[in-house]
């Protein structure tokens, strides 16, 4: 686990964690978190996905990295003694979906210029691996239905290119639908960032000294459109969506090495990021503990702050995205409204 944790797709676990609990008020808990148990799985553990394998209403885990190792939950924060898969070549990225619709956990890991779908028996087994080609050894393992058949898809990064590779129902892929239009993609998150129905991708990367945060939308067949790029100052680790200020949005988190940089997402996209904000964004943070609660602030470049505050042990939760040249801003929390200044 510590291993895990070292990895750079693993820091934005941290950072979104943390960003979960502001909204929530929930601060105080992470001091809380306790080490339950420690399961070895003899080789260094890279990827990391829990689902039911077993159908016992019980979280197992699934670890990749010199092999597949699955460990069956307790319920009691621990697990039993790993099954270990042997795979060709080390692996760093694992998934979990019904890939075959018999409404059992399957696995899908990076192989060597492949993909490898391991279908689940429903008892916490898994079958001999299946594989669908790649251009090369894939870097991330996203999933989505991004051509509306009822049949998982998978998204990668497959070298240069960001992939979809289409479900066939069986636990196989086709031949990769490749979109080289965003430059040097390290990791990915799926959502409709637009609201049009259509699964879109964002994604994180660097490449010849450009660091960038982009959206490609989905046209609901498989296909992805051109990168619509945001261009960031710093080198990002990680990528993940979520609806970070309650707007009923599809937003994005971005680790770097500072902090996280959130960028909002809006019905007609992120079209306007790339112009309200500016080519080099900043993450700046603000904490401060006050008698009457506590003030939290986000600054995401120049323009946009967002912000959740607790007062007098109730929850004032207020999102507003402000047009601002400061580079500090200050939030004031009342029992009866939030005030920028």
């Amino acid at each position: 686990m510590v291993h895990l944790l070292q990895t750079k797709h693993a820091k934005i676990f941290r950072g979104l964690l943390y960003l979960a609990c502001l909204a929530s008020a929930c601060v105080p808990a992470l001091a809380q978190l306790e080490t339950r148990g420690i399961a070895n799985v003899n080789f260094i553990p890279f990827g990391v996905v829990s689902g039911d394998f077993n159908g016992d209403g019980k979280l197992d885990l699934a670890v990749t990295g010199g092999a597949l190792a699955v460990l069956l939950g307790r319920g009691d924060g621990t697990f039993q003694d790993p099954t270990i898969y042997p795979i060709v070549g080390p692996s760093l990225y694992i998934a979990t979906a019904d890939f075959n619709g018999d409404g059992k956990l399957d696995l899908a890991i990076d192989g060597d210029n492949e993909i490898s779908v391991f279908l689940g028996n429903g008892d916490g087994t898994f079958q001999a691996p299946l594989g669908s080609p790649t251009n090369g050894p894939p870097a991330f393992i996203g999933i989505g239905d991004f051509n509306h058949d009822g049949k998982p898809d998978l998204v990668i990064v497959d070298g240069p290119y960001i992939s979809v590779l289409l479900g066939n129902g069986d636990g196989t892929f086709q031949s990769p639908i490749d979109n080289d239009s965003f430059p040097g993609p390290e990791s990915l998150a799926v959502a409709d960032f637009n609201n049009d129905g259509r699964l879109d991708v964002a994604a994180e990367g660097y490449s010849g000294g450009s660091m960038n945060m982009g959206v490609l939308l989905g046209d609901g067949n498989g296909t992805l459109q051109s990168a619509l790029l945001n261009p960031l100052n710093e080198h990002p680790y990680a990528i993940a969506s979520g609806n970070f200020n309650a707007d009923g949005n599809a937003d994005v988190a971005v680790s770097n090495a500072t902090g996280v940089a959130i960028f909002p997402g809006t019905a007609a996209l992120f079209t306007a990021r790339a112009t309200e904000l500016p080519s080099a964004v900043e993450t700046l943070w603000s904490r401060t503990s006050m008698g009457m609660g506590t003030r939290i602030c986000f600054l995401v470049g120049w323009s946009y702050c967002w912000a959740t505050a607790t007062v007098r042990s109730s929850l004032l939760r207020r999102s507003q995205w402000m047009p601002t040249r400061l580079r500090w801003a200050t939030l004031m929390a009342t029992t009866s409204q939030t005030l920028w200044r």
